[in-house]
């Protein structure tokens, strides 16, 4: 209700008579605190005239009066006007709200489709490299239905069964067997452990004639079928060198120590490189329908696909490395090591830290026995001292190259002996051969540190 008030004066007997019109057609009267005055409350807009007459102390009356015109409003918050502007200015907002964030769910889709695109390139690309690897790897490797039926097959395959590469596509592995009731007992085994690995066994190939090889083989899961996966390391010719030489003590370590690093390198392809391969092959095949789907699993697969990827390079260029001993000599010690770091790493997942300082020049004998040492130590690690973490340090300078390989794991004694005290032993001859010194410290659960000094009179570096 609008208020409209107005004094009324009292001068003795003074009295005042008032009238407002037009009357407001919903107005009420109401008393007021001071006698002197009155209240009239409406809700009319509209505009009045306030007619007031007087009289004297005699009682007469003024006839002509006086007038005061009232205008009365409504408050500036209940006109239509501001109501008005106030929903054109939320109808605005909502407007603009929805526009922006159309906009912004455009340019994010517009990123999504360019980091596809980039990591597709990227995808295409270790294919690329993974099949050249595949297909020039010396291992025969395929894989083949639980039915024993090959659907792939490498390079070294073909040449070591002697068939022709499509040839053995749809052939069955018991061809390969010289007794058919040896690869029943195999797949009976193989059912039973998902993996194994059986050495020395003889293999047939196309026309015939008998082989030994090392052979591995899982079984891989994949989304419409279970498949085998194999690796097959041809040995006839060690085979046959070991039963040459058998009278030799000597020539006969030296063939058990090749047998067992081949057999380390063939496990080592199987367990890292080419599960991660297949796995990377897996992936690659359900990004389509995972993207149609899930686009943000699908990029989550995408860059696990990577990582799969620079493992496996990694992985690879180390073991191509230890099949070409050359190269441990023709490259720097510092690349050497942290090339072995990164293959570590991703084989075991272990974090790794890689510090290089110096840029190491050695003789030939003392490169590759701090390699051996360094390759040693992280086996070691990753076999027994279950740690979260480790550290690679090689220092170079002209008076001293100091390498240092720390880890948190458990720790041990270094004074008690055991069978996995090999390394430890096989570390100590190597330093030993160079004129190196070793330190080795190490509490239980408080990790392990092995410390190489070696230095040689008049070395530049």
């Amino acid at each position: 209700m609008t208020k409209v008030v107005r004094r009324i004066a009292n001068f003795g007997t003074l009295l005042l008579f008032f009238a407002l019109a037009p009357w407001p057609a919903l107005a009420t009267t109401q008393g007021d605190s001071d006698p002197n005055r009155i209240v009239i409350l409406t809700d009319d807009q509209s505009e009045y005239i306030f007619k007031v007459n007087g009289s004297n102390n005699d009682g007469v009356w003024n006839e002509e009066g006086t007038s005061i015109d009232i205008t009365i409003t409504q408050p500036w918050w209940q006109t239509w006007w501001f109501r008005g502007t106030l929903l054109l200015l939320a109808s605005g907002l909502v407007l603009g709200v929805f526009i922006w964030q159309r906009r912004r769910r455009r340019t994010r889709e517009q990123e999504l489709e360019a980091l596809v695109a980039a990591r597709t390139q990227e995808l295409k690309f270790a294919q690329a490299q993974i099949g050249t690897i595949f297909e020039n790897s010396p291992l025969a490797i395929g894989t083949a239905s639980l039915e024993g039926e090959i659907l792939t097959a490498n390079a070294a395959m073909s040449r070591i069964f002697g068939y022709p590469q499509d040839e053995l596509i749809g052939v069955n592995l018991i061809d390969f067997f010289p007794d058919p009731e040896q690869r029943a007992n195999l797949m009976t085994r193989l059912m039973a452990k998902k993996i194994i690995q059986i050495p020395m066994v003889q293999l047939r190939r196309k026309d015939g004639s008998l082989f030994y090889a090392n052979l591995t083989e899982s079984i891989l899961a994949r989304e419409d079928q279970d498949v085998l996966l194999g690796v097959v390391d041809d040995i006839t010719t060690q085979v046959l060198a070991e039963q040459a030489l058998r009278e030799s003590e000597a020539l006969e370590a030296k063939t058990s120590a090749v047998a067992a690093e081949r057999d380390r390198l063939a496990r080592e392809l199987h367990d890292s490189v080419t599960q991660s391969l297949y796995t990377s092959s897996l992936i690659a095949e359900a990004l389509p329908k995972v993207w149609q789907t899930h686009p943000e699993e699908a990029l989550i697969s995408l860059d696990e696909l990577r990582q799969l990827n620079l493992g496996a390079l990694a992985e690879m260029r180390t073991l191509l490395l230890e099949l070409r001993p050359d190269t441990l000599v023709d490259r720097p010690l510092g690349e050497l090591l942290i090339q072995l770091a990164e293959a570590m790493s991703s084989r075991t997942n272990l974090p790794i830290t890689t510090s290089i300082m110096g840029n190491c020049q050695l003789p030939t004998q003392a490169q590759v026995a701090l390699y051996r040492i360094a390759q040693e130590a992280l086996n070691n690690i990753s076999k027994h001292a279950r740690a979260t973490r480790a550290w690679v340090n090689l220092r170079c300078s002209s008076e001293l190259v100091t390498l240092r390989i720390t880890d948190n794991g458990h720790g041990f004694d270094p004074s008690a002996t055991g069978p996995h005290r090999l390394g430890l032993s096989i570390m100590r001859e190597r330093v030993e051969d160079i004129g190196a010194s070793l330190t080795i410290k190490s509490q239980p659960d408080q990790g392990t540190e092995i410390l190489v000094e070696w230095q040689e009179t008049g070395s530049e570096y």
